[in-house]
């Protein structure tokens, strides 16, 4: 599903990324944990297409992300495969949590609205929040949030999740709500690359992980 070869990505004269070669296979789990500021975000990003890369290549799917190649155009078609999840939640503020889910459907795929909303209805029950379709961010807790940025990110279709930190702002109860959803994508085969600090969600997960430690990736 995802497969970074020899990914070496650099800031100024910083090597973050240091040839990092990671293989996911479709509906597998993999927790990539580390020390804090050792580019565990940014490998994401790289995957997602956030970020570019220095040397080597990704894959996701048919795709393949090369610096030398067409890299903005190859990394829009990757990320037609990915969603992405982020620890600040990235909803928009001025839209009901309906209107978050349903955005990029209605303006990306060109989903008639009306279907579009009815999808983003059956997506928030599906993470537990059927009745909430109407409440604004400002009004939701941050497990509800996390869960409608899940949401939203499932409207997309995607073949795999990319989360980056995605209970670690949260208190423990919100923690637990955000997992149970995870746990259950998970089971439904969804292919899930978690970035985290956390050993409960790795235990919680029963994930493979690995450990991203001065540049390099290896198993803890």
């Amino acid at each position: 599903m995802i497969a970074l070869r020899a990914v070496k990505k650099t800031f100024a004269e910083r090597t973050v990324l240091a040839g990092v070669s990671l293989a996911v296979e479709p509906g597998e789990i993999v927790t990539i944990t580390g020390p804090s500021g050792a580019g565990k975000s940014t490998l994401l990003r790289c995957i997602n297409g956030l970020a570019g890369f220095d040397e080597g290549e990704i894959v996701v799917g048919p795709h393949t992300i090369r610096p030398s190649a067409d890299p903005l155009r190859a990394a829009a078609a990757a990320r037609t495969l990915l969603g992405m999840v982020f620890q600040d939640f990235q909803l928009f503020p001025h839209l009901t949590a309906r209107a978050n889910v349903a955005e990029a459907p209605i303006h990306v795929r060109g989903v008639e609205r009306r279907a579009a909303l009815a999808r983003a209805d059956e997506l928030l029950a599906s993470v537990g929040l059927a009745g909430h379709g109407d409440a604004y961010p400002r009004t939701l807790s941050g497990g509800q949030k996390q869960r409608v940025a899940i949401a939203r990110a499932l409207a997309m279709e995607p073949e795999a999740l990319l989360c980056d930190e995605v209970t670690s702002a949260l208190d423990d109860e919100a923690q637990s709500e955000v997992l149970d959803v995870l746990a259950r994508l998970a089971a439904d085969g969804m292919t899930l690359v978690l970035v985290t600090h956390q050993r409960s969600v790795v235990e919680r997960l029963a994930a493979r992980e690995v450990v991203l430690r001065d540049g390099a990736l290896g198993a803890r």
